[in-house]
């Protein structure tokens, strides 16, 4: 059973200086990578047969509180923008930049989080985060014209993009050996924050006005940081050390390096399933409304059917990531995921007005594939610092991918005046997640492939 760490400053090896927390950051190099990722220690916490200690609470309180945050940004303002028009001036064009704001975000944080994980824990990123989207969001409803509005949402969704990338991180160093349970806590909790702001949003606002509606949602980030902050005096994510695979630096250098998970297939297959899955989602975020005007429903029910479609993800965000850790078959849930996407859509595009809450649930249930690859994250790395570098480089890719999803979507609808050329381009996506899936099916880390791969490749002689 591995020592409880919160309890005394962790021990330091006697040849490298290097704390406990650093050792198990430390990834890649050939001759300091264990034999398997299970023989790395791991800290005391739920379910290691003993009481939690404060931090282990704080750091559960603190990753459930900020993945809550991870989408206020993003929700709460659809519903408010007649109001918010009245006031600023947006125009079309202005709303549709807006409405691309969080897949391009999220996708530059991919590259934006990798960096600062280089250089800082990521309990000190977090506090950092949850700063950003609190002044954010607390400063955007009075930023007095739409340039100002557009440049603080946009770093406000930076902020939050950085969140996605670091949780990961933080699940695998805080419960490697719950990495299930945590993962589907916060991505419920994802869920959660994602559906309850556009639900109470003009409620809110009829009672506060607009402005300060949209800035409660920036106080309410400020709840997690006390968690951050203990947690930040014994930091368990750390930069990794020099001598990584691909990065031949001698012990002297001390820059800050990059982790080349790009030259892992499991990498690709895991930003080719999250940027599949999502890309279906978004479009479907876009379009499922219009297709089911289109068909004959009212506004009403199609808002209805569009809310059924978010919600319904809450019930794949808790089993998922419990049912991959207890049969480990990613490549057969990613298959499932697929198979549920593809009979809704055919029900939707054959008979969009008979059964259409059947085909919405089987379409909701198709997007477990990000739980799915929020929880590999974990489970396909042997460390924190890897988990971090492999969600960064897969968010960064799957979410740029994410937003050509609408628009190509509405590019064939445009073009076909149809329905059939837009949902076969989404069974297309299906197939490429299908391949993500196969990719990364087995139980190998990435840290294992950047291993054999330094071991097979020619080495400096002399």
């Amino acid at each position: 059973m591995a020592a409880d760490t919160t309890l005394m400053p962790p021990p330091r090896d006697r040849r490298t200086g290097a704390t406990s927390s650093q050792v198990q950051n430390t990834a890649i190099h050939p001759d300091q990578r264990p034999t398997s990722s299970q023989e790395i220690g791991t800290p005391a916490g739920f379910g290691h047969g003993r009481r939690p200690t404060w931090t282990i609470l704080a750091a559960f309180g603190g990753i459930v509180l900020l993945a809550l945050n991870l989408r206020s940004a993003v929700t709460a303002v659809p519903p408010l923008l007649d109001r918010i028009t009245a006031d600023l001036g947006f125009n079309a064009t202005v709303i549709g930049v807006l409405g691309a704001f969080p897949a391009l975000a999220f996708s530059a944080a991919g590259l934006v989080g990798v960096r600062l994980l280089r250089r800082y824990s990521a309990e000190r990123i977090a506090v950092g985060v949850l700063l950003v989207e609190a002044l954010g969001q607390l400063g955007r409803p009075w930023s007095g014209s739409v340039p100002g509005f557009l440049i603080v949402s946009a770093l406000t969704l930076l902020g939050m993009g950085v969140g996605n990338v670091i949780l990961p991180a933080l699940v695998k160093a805080w419960f490697p050996n719950r990495i299930g349970m945590v993962t589907a806590a916060y991505v419920t909790a994802v869920a959660i924050g994602t559906s309850v702001p556009a639900l109470i949003a003009v409620p809110i606002a009829n009672h506060l006005g607009w402005q300060r509606g949209l800035a409660l949602w920036g106080a309410i980030a400020l709840l997690p940081i006390p968690a951050w902050l203990i947690t930040a005096r014994t930091p368990r994510v750390l930069p990794a050390p020099p001598l990584l695979e691909g990065d031949r630096h001698t012990a002297a250098d001390r820059r800050p390096h990059r982790i080349a998970v790009h030259r892992s297939p499991i990498a690709w297959g895991l930003a080719l399933l999250f940027g599949m899955n999502a890309l279906n989602l978004y479009a479907m975020f876009t379009w499922l409304p219009v297709r089911l005007v289109d068909a004959g429903a009212g506004d009403a029910r199609a808002g209805a059917m569009l809310a059924l479609f978010a919600g319904i993800g809450i019930v794949p965000s808790l089993l998922i990531p419990m049912l991959l850790g207890r049969i480990g078959r990613a490549g057969l849930i990613a298959a499932g995921c697929v198979g549920f996407f593809a009979a809704g859509y055919t029900g939707l595009l054959l008979a969009p007005m008979t059964l259409t809450m059947l085909w919405i649930v089987l379409a909701g249930l198709g997007g477990g594939g990000f739980p799915l690859v929020l929880t590999l994250f974990g489970l396909r790395s042997a460390t924190p610092a890897s988990a971090g570098a492999l969600a960064g480089f897969a968010q960064g890719i799957g979410y740029l991918a994410a937003a050509s999803g609408p628009l190509l979507v509405g590019l064939l609808h445009d073009l076909t005046g149809g329905w059939t050329a837009p949902f076969g381009f989404l069974g297309v996506t299906l197939l490429l997640m299908l391949v993500g899936g196969w990719l990364c099916s087995g139980n190998t880390t990435v840290d294992d492939d950047l291993r054999r791969r330094h071991s097979a490749s020619p080495q400096p002689t002399g």
